[in-house]
């Protein structure tokens, strides 16, 4: 009896063992499983939080191109605008260049036209007194009612007067020519023809 009783507890108590094994084992089940749900739920807080990192790296790197765009934008505008100013200001300096180079034509040829329409007005006026001061103001030989012929000295030939006339008059008229000496032509012209005597006698 008593070997009896002592196996029915044995039994009992390796079912007990047995049930707590069990038991144990489910609640260690239990404790893997929570482990791996809460690895998993990391690894997803992780990859949701690269994937989070890599969004915003594309956003920052769509802003910098956008920025890199218009940049260049503003740039490419900055440099036609600068062109077009270098264009417009060389156009103006041309054109003032050309108004200018006009202007000094114009004031050329005025000068040019003043300077021969006075050399003309001289010239008409030299010859009108040329052909008319003989008779208002004759030489002085002739107002003196002095004789031609005491004029002539011994061994100088008569036609020496005409012919110094004649090349003083060309002096005077390339002196004339050369430096547009118009005043001293005319005053030594009349100072030529009132004093003869004093030249060439």
């Amino acid at each position: 009896m008593h070997l009896k009783y002592y196996i029915v507890k044995i039994h009992i108590l390796v079912a007990l063992f047995s049930y707590l094994s069990s038991a144990l084992d489910l609640l260690l089940l239990l404790l893997l499983m929570m482990m791996m749900m809460m690895m998993m739920m990391m690894m997803t807080v992780l990859m949701m939080m690269v994937v989070m990192m890599m969004v915003l790296m594309m956003m920052m790197m769509m802003m910098m191109t956008v920025l890199m765009m218009m940049m260049m934008m503003m740039m490419m505008m900055l440099m036609m605008v600068l062109m077009m100013m270098m264009m417009m200001m060389t156009v103006v300096v041309m054109m003032m260049m050309m108004m200018m180079m006009m202007m000094m034509t114009v004031l050329m040829m005025m000068v040019l036209m003043v300077t021969m329409m006075m050399m003309m007005m001289m010239m008409t006026v030299l010859m009108m007194m040329m052909m008319m001061c003989a008779q208002c103001a004759p030489p002085l030989v002739v107002a003196s009612n002095i004789n031609e012929r005491t004029l002539k000295k011994e061994g100088v030939c008569a036609a020496s007067l005409p012919t110094t006339m004649g090349i003083i008059a060309g002096f005077l008229v390339q002196n004339v020519l050369k430096y547009n000496q118009t005043l001293v032509f005319v005053v030594i012209i009349l100072i030529v023809h009132r004093v003869p005597v004093l030249f060439f006698v």
